[in-house]
């Protein structure tokens, strides 16, 4: 450049203060100029067609392989181990699990909260109805006094 400025007379130097005095009033005073390495372009453009391009470096192969270890050590090959001493109680049809929720807020003393994606108000939890005679688990509710328990 300094080989352009002696044979150019300096209009080098004169177009970039030029230049720089048009951007002053301007938003693109503060423009921002980055460089982009080819690679991580093309690399960009690559991960697009390929669907493991989260997996192909190798600490994440490490850390994948870490992880298969551990799901095929466990019971169903789940990410959690089997631990003893929970309190659960598996459901394998609905019946059961609706039954267990009637009682449950039959039992209720102080207040009833639910956090159920499906449960509703006209929802039969004894079935068939007919035989039980409730019409839902809103009406089993009523039964007790509004100052025990409330339904939110």
């Amino acid at each position: 450049m300094t080989q352009q400025k002696a044979s150019d007379g300096g209009k080098v130097s004169n177009l970039i203060d030029d230049l720089k005095e048009k951007f002053s009033d301007t938003k693109l005073h503060d423009a921002k100029i980055a460089l982009v390495h080819k690679k991580h372009q093309i690399g960009k453009l690559g991960n697009l067609f390929n669907p493991n391009h989260r997996h192909d470096e190798e600490h994440e192969q490490r850390c994948d392989d870490k992880r298969t270890k551990i799901c095929e050590s466990n019971r169903f090959k789940s990410f959690f181990p089997e631990r003893d001493g929970n309190l659960i109680k598996w459901y394998v049809d609905g019946r059961d699990y609706f039954w267990a929720v009637s009682v449950a807020l039959e039992q209720a003393k102080e207040s009833i909260y639910i956090a159920d994606w499906w449960l509703s108000p006209e929802l039969f939890l004894r079935r068939p109805h007919s035989i039980t005679g409730t019409t839902g688990w809103i009406s089993s509710s009523r039964e007790k006094p509004r100052k025990e328990s409330r339904s939110l």
